[in-house]
């Protein structure tokens, strides 16, 4: 799974960095409206936006309770996709799939990116690693 970001002309939308996760509530939120605002008039489908949102929260998660604050997210866009990137510090901490586990027990949350989004994979620079998921815009 390790890759770098999809190559193109991405442009950001928005980005945040979050201390806790008790910034998570705001962080989906606000993918949501960045999402909207960005589409205009054009309608977005329920589905996109939950899907982006749910896989943010998972990805933020994972990055504060394995690498510790700050997470950094940035939302992107091109003319056919958003691509959200998670930036955390823990370089030699690679994401993990989760293996069979009970119910709540948690630990799912790539697995879940790997199911919504187009395209998940992540790479490791010099101070942060980073994990992203792709959406198709319509």
């Amino acid at each position: 799974m390790p890759a770098r970001l999809p190559t193109g002309t991405y442009r950001a939308l928005r980005g945040w960095v979050l201390d806790s996760p008790a910034e998570l509530t705001s962080l989906r939120h606000g993918v949501v409206d960045a999402v909207t605002g960005h589409a205009g008039s054009a309608p977005v489908s329920a589905r996109l936006c939950d899907a982006i949102a749910l896989v943010v929260s998972e990805l933020a998660t994972n990055a504060l309770r394995h690498a510790g604050p700050p997470a950094v997210v940035e939302l992107r866009t091109d003319a056919t996709s958003y691509l959200l990137d998670v930036a955390d510090s823990a370089v030699n901490a690679g994401p993990v799939l989760a293996g069979i586990r009970r119910a709540g027990e948690g630990g799912f949350g790539l697995q879940i990116a790997h199911q919504l989004a187009q395209e998940v994979g992540w790479y490791a620079g010099a101070t942060t690693k980073h994990v992203w998921a792709r959406f198709p815009a319509a």
